[in-house]
């Protein structure tokens, strides 16, 4: 059976920007802290979709979602227990939905200015 990895980011009243801590939970214990900055800075490829943000790994695909207050983030796979974000797997796909746009627009500060930022709109 495949592990499933839940990470969530503590309640805030809005997303200020990267560096507000996330845990990162396996089957309900901590694995470790980090922060949306982390996984931007460790991924090998980020595009925007409308407002989803689509961030790829290596293995594993990871989804998050950002209703207002807090950041979910679920992964299944069976690689999961070795996932971290500085340290994926092959074909991991993160989605941001709804991502304040400081935080999109200081993730695109992170990149050169050559990479596409694809605006699709649905």
């Amino acid at each position: 059976m495949a592990a499933v990895l839940v990470t969530e980011m503590r309640r805030i009243p809005r997303i200020e920007g990267l560096d507000h801590p996330i845990q990162f939970r396996l089957n309900g214990t901590v694995a470790r802290d980090a922060t949306i900055r982390d996984i931007a800075v460790n991924s090998m490829r980020v595009e925007f979709r409308g407002k989803a943000l689509f961030v790829r790994h290596e293995r594993v695909e990871m989804q998050a979602q950002i209703p207002g207050l807090g950041l979910y983030l679920t992964c299944r796979g069976q690689v999961a227990r070795s996932y971290t974000p500085s340290r994926g797997r092959r074909g991991v796909a993160l989605r941001l939905l709804d991502l304040d746009p400081a935080a999109r627009g200081a993730i695109r500060a992170m990149y050169p200015p050559d990479v596409s930022w694809p605006e699709a709109t649905a």
